[in-house]
């Protein structure tokens, strides 16, 4: 393939790019009937297409088009191509010296016709099946003639052509600098406004109610976004804003107390739908192209449309979940006619004065479609995008002749009309026949609000801090050199190894996500499913507005004031003056309506059919008591009279026999608390409401707190009831709710045997690691937990992943019993498979308390020992090992070799040395010894390890010959002296070895040192 010059690159990028861009607009006008959503997803994979193009330009290979036009070229600088000196030159060379004047009118015009020939040759390249020679006007012989340098007609065609197809040099590198330098100014003026939001959002503080947490949850939930959301407030901002990818936050206003139901409902709807969408990914998507392609304005036509299509999508979400369009609308200028500052760029704001036409106008208007975009088709349009963003890199114009005769391939010039050419070997840059060079590439359904409000889910506790590491020990001081005039310098201790970093606490797992208040109901003989539910209340004056649908069946709800209920759910007992209580239910054509409003006579019924008002009589008080009953199971309204009704009516069996009529979690939960409020509980009671909640109720949140309501309020002094709440719990999903619910139970002293098996067996189907390690731990609390247990718990143990979590696991039980050998081994073996090495060196300076060890577990003490990487660990478990036990020759050995691959001098240093105080070496043993000293670099900590080698140990000749050999390679000539002093004094030495130990004297450079060796072994021989 033919090499692109700058200049096409450009060129190919434009051209390429805007065919993409008009693909998608000619798609968004096709779609233009679909959803905002649709609309949206076009764009950003055009976009994303944008992005896509110059890298599959550069991966794919080469389609070439026959027809397209050709890309100009740059004007080729000249440059001179020197020949080899051959007798034909040589001679050619002398001519031109005789015949100067005649060949400099025809240099030119040879020059313009070698020019010729060559764009011919370049062009037929791919035609031609011989290799044509490259013409060179510098080539041409100095003697050509007139005449035969004479262009033709044709000839004078195909020149003016190609020169008109050139651009200037300079041009295409102007244009890539300006392309370069304006993507540097946009990307930095995004990055410019990321650095303002994200400053924003750091001095934001952090939103605490309860109840704005768990409307985000339940929206959060029925959206189905798994991230957690976190919620702030700011002062700096006036409208509510959406940021961040992989955690998301939405910002508030300071005066979000102040918005009423409709708008807090649309506006967590609203932001919560950005996240779902992952609008800030596309935005940051969208600024990416844009920046790139800042030049184009199709480009920045595309990112204005996005921005408006994202705000409609999010918009229909609000409205389908049940917000109505005209409030929505109201809400919107109400928000926008407040705005005084421009909005953060870099934010996903709720609303901006420039959209606000449009979105209103979209919002009220019913015959748009509003709708999510499937995952199937997300799938097909990504696949469509590629499908011609792919094929569209890869075309490239084929390669075309200029003229007629070089398409043939058959004209040649004769040798007449063709200059004189020094023969050269062929360019690299020249392809010869079938083969190309590389290419140059261009550079919420259900928003309902609590009747009773949800409690926020409990922290999780903080993780304990990680003990400090010990501080290593300093390094002894070198001994003074006697203060002799000339005397050298001992060597510097070398420096200890750095204690390894404690590892991190294991993270806490996620609280589990509350029940949404309120259900579907029971009405027109279907389930109605719960779409809006809104509840206010403001100085005792309550304002509560509902709606259900389903099939054929609608039911709106719309309340004002403190309305009371019978104990039994089925009338209206009181309405405060001002209030009213209004149902309409619609079933195919048939709208029944009630209003009941108070009177000076009492409630005052209002019932009408299709309009028409009817006497409220039997049939009408019939239907009515059963809606009411239907609504108290379907949202809880009444459960404050109706559970102690229920109670007096039929004792805590009548509340259980009720909840399994109830229609929700929330509502459940609502009324096993109720029931749990009485002090005195009878323990079946308590145990059938522990089963019945662990059968009925789903959400692991609700679950929870009826759990820990029963843990807080009962004693559970009984077996069966302590069984029952650890089978209930056990039923519990969330690692959170389910550790916590254990933990609870396990707070409570004399915990039999059989309990503590099960909650060990509960403890297995948790993942976190944090969580399983507090109940764990907990569990090593109790004093029923028997020696016999601890195999199981080691089981569960060894599948936590946390280093610190499991450490701190297997600490526990050796801080409470007398572990047994096989024990001993299993923690040793859960220990191999701690990464951290700080964590390992806790575990084993623990195992090394606990006694004294066979020879099997010192073997497994070594060889975890071994698989560290931190000198100083490695060095203190060695060191503990050494205290508390007493090594055998081959546990010895392997001491050694494991401190062989130390790095640190220092620490393989204490480890020998104190190796060496309390064992007695053979010669196997004296040869591992030298050979780790012997890989010691620092002067200091040799010598030290040789003269504590010959205090503690009687040597033999052939060890002595080694230590002697040992030193010559010590380089401070301090050290040589003392090592070599030591052995004169300690030693008698005869014939090799005094020859041996000469030897080493002489090597030392310093005179004093030197003779200070010299006269130790002649006061040795003359003693």
């Amino acid at each position: 393939m033919h090499a692109l010059s700058s200049s096409a690159i450009i060129l190919d990028t434009v051209v390429k790019s805007t065919l993409l861009l008009a693909i998608a607009w000619g798609a968004a006008l096709v779609l233009k009937k679909r959803s905002a959503a649709t609309q949206h997803m076009v764009r950003t994979f055009a976009l994303a297409a944008l992005l896509l193009l110059p890298i599959s330009v550069m991966v794919l290979p080469v389609w070439h088009i026959k027809g397209l036009p050709q890309y100009p070229r740059s004007q080729p600088a000249t440059q001179q191509t020197r020949t080899p000196a051959t007798p034909s030159t040589i001679v050619q060379r002398k001519t031109a010296t005789t015949s100067l004047k005649h060949s400099e009118a025809a240099v030119p015009t040879a020059a313009a016709n070698a020019r010729v020939k060559h764009d011919q040759a370049h062009t037929a390249k791919s035609l031609d099946t011989q290799p044509s020679a490259s013409v060179n006007a510098s080539t041409v012989a100095p003697n050509s003639s007139p005449t035969t340098a004479e262009v033709g007609p044709t000839q004078r065609t195909a020149a003016t052509t190609t020169s008109a197809n050139l651009i200037p040099a300079f041009l295409p590198k102007l244009l890539l600098g300006l392309w370069i330098a304006g993507t540097l100014f946009f990307l930095a003026r995004w990055r410019l406004n990321a650095m303002r939001l994200a400053a924003l959002v750091r001095r934001a503080g952090v939103l605490t109610d309860s109840g704005w947490n768990a409307q985000v949850r339940a929206v959060s939930a029925e959206l189905g976004i798994d991230r957690h959301v976190a919620l702030l407030v700011s002062d700096e901002i006036e409208v509510p804003i959406t940021t961040g990818i992989m955690f998301p936050r939405i910002v508030l206003s300071p005066d979000y107390p102040e918005w009423s139901p409709t708008r807090r409902s649309a506006i967590l709807n609203h932001e919560l739908a950005h996240i779902k969408r992952l609008d800030a990914f596309t935005q940051a998507l969208a600024n990416l192209a844009a920046s790139v392609y800042w030049f184009h304005p199709l480009v920045w036509l595309m990112v204005r449309a996005m921005r408006a299509e994202r705000e409609r999508a999010c918009d229909d979400h609000v409205l389908a979940a049940g917000t109505k369009a005209s409030d929505y609308a109201h809400e919107l200028l109400d928000i926008v006619s407040g705005l005084r500052e421009p909005e953060l760029a870099a934010a996903l704001a709720m609303a901006r004065r420039s959209q606000l036409e449009g979105r209103v106008l979209a919002v009220l208007n019913p015959a748009l479609p509003r709708g999510s975009v499937s995952r199937r088709s997300a799938l097909a349009l990504a696949i469509l995008t590629l499908c011609i963003v792919l094929p569209l890199s890869a075309m490239r114009p084929a390669s075309q002749s200029s003229t007629p005769a070089a398409k043939s391939g058959k004209t040649k010039p004769s040798p007449a009309s063709t200059p004189a050419v020094a023969p050269r070997a062929q360019d690299s840059s020249t392809p010869s026949s079938g083969s190309q060079a590389p290419e140059a590439k261009p550079s919420f359904d259900n928003d309902a609000e609590p009747a009773e409000m949800a409690e926020a889910p409990e922290a999780p506790e903080a993780p304990e801090v990680p003990e400090a590491p010990e501080a290593p020990e300093a390094p002894e001081a070198p001994e003074p050199p006697a203060m002799f005039q000339g005397a050298s310098a001992p060597a510097v201790p070398s420096v200890p190894a750095v204690p390894a970093v404690p590892d991190v606490p294991a993270v806490p797992a996620v609280p589990a996500v509350p029940a949404v208040p309120g259900s579907d109901i029971s009405v027109c003989g279907t389930r109605a499913k719960l779409h809006n539910m809104n509840i206010e209340s403001n100085d005792g004056n309550k304002h509560w507005i509902a709606n259900w649908s389903g099939g054929d069946c609608s039911l709106d709800l719309h309340a004002e004031g403190d309305i009371k209920f019978n104990a039994e759910a089925t009338e209206i007992q009181s309405i405060s003056p001002g209030g009213s209580f209004e149902v309409n239910l619609r079933q195919d054509d048939t709208l029944k309506q009630v209003k009941v409003t108070p009177s000076a006579s009492g409630l005052q019924y209002v019932y009408k059919i299709n309009g028409k008002q009817q006497p409220f009589e039997a049939e009408a008080k019939t239907w009515f008591a059963q809606f009411l009953l239907a609504l108290e199971r379907s949202t809880g309204f009444a459960a404050d009279a109706r559970v102690p009704a229920l109670l007096a009516k039929g004792g805590p069996n009548a509340v259980l026999d009720e909840i399994s009529n109830l229609q929700s979690d929330y509502v459940r939960g609502v009324y096993f608390r109720k029931l749990l409020e009485q002090p005195k509980l009878p323990s079946p009671v308590i145990q059938r409401v522990i089963k019945q909640a662990g059968e009925q109720i789903k959400s692991d949140y609700e679950m929870a707190r009826v759990l820990m309501t029963v843990g807080k309020q009962y004693d559970l002094p009984d077996e069966a009831s302590r069984t029952a709440f650890l089978t209930a719990a056990n039923n519990l999903k969330s690692d959170y709710e389910h550790s916590r619910v254990l933990i609870e139970l396990l707070r409570r002293p004399n915990i039999s045997k059989e309990n503590v098996g099960m909650a060990l067996n509960s403890a297995g189907s948790i993942h976190s690691d944090y969580e399983k390690s507090r109940i764990l731990l907990s569990l090593m609390d109790q004093k029923s937990f028997d020696q016999s247990q601890l195999d199981f718990y080691l089981k569960l143990v060894s599948s936590i992943k946390s280093d610190y979590e499991k450490s701190r696991d297997l600490l526990a039980p050796m801080q409470k019993y007398k572990l047994t050998a096989d024990q001993t081994n299993r923690i040793m073996d859960a220990t191999t498979g701690v990464g951290s090495d700080y964590e390992k060196s806790r575990l084993l300076l623990a195992l090394a308390k606990q006694g004294k060890f066979d020879e099997a577990q010192m073997a497994n003490y070594l060889k975890v020992v071994d698989s560290m990487k931190s000198d100083y660990e490695r060095s203190r478990s060695l060191l503990e090992l050494m205290q508390n036990n007493s090594l055998s020759s081959a546990s010895m050995t392997k001491a050694m070799q494991n401190m062989s691959k130390a790095g640190s001098d220092y620490e393989k240093s204490r480890v020998l040395t104190t190796l060496l105080k309390d064992n007695k070496f053979d010669e196997s043993q004296m040869n591992t010894y030298l050979g780790v000293t012997d890989s010691m670099s620092s002067d200091y900590e040799r010598s030290r390890c040789l003269i504590a080698l010959m205090e503690h140990n009687k040597l033999s000749n052939d060890s002595l010959g080694k230590v002697l050999n040992a030193v010559s390679r010590i380089t401070s000539d301090y050290e040589k002296a003392r090592v070599l002093s030591t052995v004169a004094h300690s030693y008698s030495l005869d014939g090799a070895l005094r020859e041996s130990y000469i030897k080493a004297a002489n090597s030392i450079q310093g005179e004093f040192e030197r003779n200070r060796a010299l006269a130790a072994v002649v006061k040795r021989a003359t003693l």
